[in-house]
């Protein structure tokens, strides 16, 4: 008898055929099935169709050269073709990515580009472009006992009371190698992201995170500049809702979804409860302890 692994993840119980890389094993009803097996070359019918992907209301599938096809449908189905000779950790990489992006635009939730902390009873979700430090600051706050909330993909789902909330995601953040270090944090024995050996990022779970969800407080957006001292402006109206159309998750899966206008209904309803700034700190030096400092003012 083929064993099943049980975990939760974005608050909904997962049922998968393989084992996670680093996640604990939790029990309960499965609501998302996860297996290895064939996946369509193509979909029947399709709203959108990319270079690598294509997509309706209830189906996405998504192929990867040389690692693997991704098959997910009504929000409750993944199945994964992995390639001869792919890696384990690159198959991870795509499922807990792109697949699961996909999976949770399908069961109506909001997933976002960013990391997010519990600070007390709510969550600070930072966001910005690629390589700005979000999973660096994320992985800093939790180990100084902000608990992890998400990194990479933040979801958020607002309740029927309306109320926006951050559902905890993968306990575990991509972390460099000189990162790991400033950490003191030994890279023996971790996952690597990508299996080529010159990319020096890792898969580090993380030691303190949050199990349930709770409501969004503060919301940075961070970005960097030329100047020595950091720059903080409070975000109003729009200006609160264009960083989450920005840094929506994969916001190109949206037309073949069909849900653009539930989308925007999702961030206008998260930036009405919430604060929102923007951070930019100095290019030269990350100034990690100095931007906590900052952020430890305003959420």
């Amino acid at each position: 008898m083929t064993k099943k692994y049980s975990y939760k993840i974005f608050g909904f119980n997962v049922e998968s055929t393989f084992p996670f890389l680093d996640i604990p094993e939790t029990a309960g009803e499965p609501q998302v099935l996860i297996s290895y097996g064939k996946v369509p070359q193509a979909l029947a019918e399709n709203r959108v169709k990319g270079l690598w992907f294509e997509a309706n209301a209830d189906e996405f599938l998504f192929m990867v050269y040389n690692v693997a096809g991704y098959y997910v449908a009504h929000g409750d189905t993944i199945v994964i073709a992995p390639e001869k000779g792919a890696s384990e950790a690159e198959i991870m990489l795509y499922l807990m990515g792109s697949a699961m992006g996909a999976l949770l635009f399908q069961r109506n939730l909001l997933p976002l580009h960013g990391s997010a902390i519990k600070v007390g009873n709510h969550g600070a979700v930072f966001l910005g472009d690629s390589g700005i430090g979000k999973s660096t600051l994320a992985g800093a706050l939790q180990k100084q006992g902000y608990p992890l909330l998400a990194d990479d993909i933040c979801a958020i789902t607002i309740s029927e009371n309306g109320k926006a909330l951050i559902i905890p995601g993968f306990p575990r953040l991509k972390l460099w190698a000189d990162t790991l270090m400033q950490f003191a944090e030994d890279r023996q024995g971790l996952n690597r992201v990508h299996q080529d050996e010159s990319f020096e990022k890792y898969f580090y779970p993380a030691q303190n995170i949050a199990t349930e969800p709770v409501v969004v407080g503060s919301i940075f957006v961070l970005q960097s500049h030329d100047k020595d001292e950091f720059e903080i402006i409070s975000l109003m109206g729009i200006e609160k809702i264009e960083p989450l159309l920005k840094n929506t998750f994969r916001p190109e899966y949206l037309e073949g979804f069909g849900n653009i206008k539930d989308h925007f209904k999702q961030c206008t309803a998260v930036a009405a409860r919430s604060r929102a700034w923007r951070i930019t700190r100095p290019q030269k030096g990350f100034l990690l302890k100095e931007l906590i400092v900052q952020l430890e003012r305003y959420w």
